[in-house]
């Protein structure tokens, strides 16, 4: 679900609104054990979380709320490699991979996509 190609189906195949079970058992996924992808997603789970934010709201009904705030596209560089050894898997052509990294990247990136690092 961390990758652009997951981001594709969602868009695709859902009302792009509800992140249902349905939505995610749907995705057609052959599970397979991968020590670089192992390795990419706790990279990437580290990398959200030091990138999250602590927020807080207040409302009439629930009162004082504090949740964590996640960005992702600050973790674009590591999607790209599970996107890759995905498109590996998935024995995607390097311009179906290269659709699927891009796919949406001025809206999913915003005005990050203009920055330099």
């Amino acid at each position: 679900m961390n990758s652009s190609l997951f981001y594709w189906y969602y868009v695709n195949y859902s009302d792009g609104h509800n992140f249902t079970k349905t939505v995610i058992g749907d995705m057609p996924f052959e599970y397979y054990e991968d020590k670089n992808i192992t390795h990419l997603v706790k990279e990437l789970m580290t990398d959200l979380e030091e990138n999250s934010r602590i927020k807080i709201a207040n409302y009439k009904s629930t009162g004082h709320i504090e949740y964590r705030e996640y960005y992702p596209k600050k973790s674009k560089n590591i999607i790209d490699k599970i996107d890759q050894a995905l498109g590996k898997h998935y024995c995607l052509s390097e311009e179906e991979l290269d659709f699927i990294i891009n796919y949406d990247i001025k809206y999913r990136m915003g005005e990050d996509l203009n920055k330099k690092d």
